[in-house]
């Protein structure tokens, strides 16, 4: 579903047109308080779905995966079942649901028994993730601002691409970091200020913009100011193995 912001206005944000692709990803660098005009509707402007607005449809149609999650009570089992007031299946028919998007999360049907309290760091982010996707939304907002081991960002990325690929899901990345946005995103949106200064492709972004650059672009930026013919890649693999041909 594509996602427009038109002309929003609020403490924040002056005069925000922004389009959000369908069915892709897209990166957004350097905003602040964009899950505030999902909780209030004191904004000028309006957010359309399809050019509808979004007060035409059900609130579980976009989800935002904060960073700092708060949860309401104290087990993992517990958290799900409170979300349960938007889903009508039975408890039989939800407990099968919840499982199988524990397995998207790679996490096993055992820690609906823990206690929130004694879960990690990145394992309360994970849950979070499974929570917000537990009422199927169409279009997911993803904050990433955080250092995670490369096991756990790994996981992430898996599980962004799924939801893409497979669920056809909208997704949105809110991130400081640029390499990261790099990586995962089909579009990228560059703020200052929380005013959009870009936004196009990833593929075509960085070649009418210096600044920010992700690591990628900059290496090969260098190498061919030095006459070596170096292309722009998303996988450092393939940046080597070019490297090795070329250089």
């Amino acid at each position: 579903m594509e996602l427009k912001f038109v002309n929003i206005s609020n403490r924040e944000f002056e005069n925000l047109n922004l389009t959000i692709n369908s069915n892709a990803i897209t990166g957004i660098y350097n905003v602040y308080n964009l899950e505030k005009l999902f909780n209030d509707n004191s904004y000028k402007g309006s957010i359309l779905i399809n050019n509808s607005s979004i007060f035409s449809y059900n609130e579980s149609i976009v989800s935002y995966i904060s960073l700092n999650p708060i949860f309401y009570t104290s087990k993992v089992k517990d958290e799900f079942f409170l979300a349960k007031r938007k889903n009508k299946l039975n408890n039989e028919e939800y407990l099968k649901k919840i499982e199988s998007i524990l397995k998207i999360v790679k996490f096993d049907k055992k820690i609906l028994e823990k206690e929130i309290k004694y879960l990690s760091t990145s394992e309360k982010y994970m849950l979070n993730i499974a929570i917000n996707l537990i009422n199927n939304p169409d279009i997911i907002f993803l904050e990433n601002n955080q250092e995670f081991d490369n096991n756990i960002q790994g996981i992430i990325k898996n599980i962004i691409l799924e939801l893409k690929k497979k669920y056809k899901k909208t997704i949105i990345i809110i991130s400081n970091n640029i390499n990261y946005l790099y990586d995962l995103s089909d579009y990228i949106v560059i703020l200052k200020d929380n005013n959009v200064i870009v936004s196009d492709k990833t593929n075509i972004l960085f070649k009418n913009i210096s600044n920010p650059l992700p690591d990628l672009i900059k290496f090969s930026n260098l190498a061919n100011s030095y006459n070596k013919k170096i292309k722009n890649y998303k996988d450092i693999k393939d940046l080597i193995k070019d490297v090795y041909k070329n250089v």
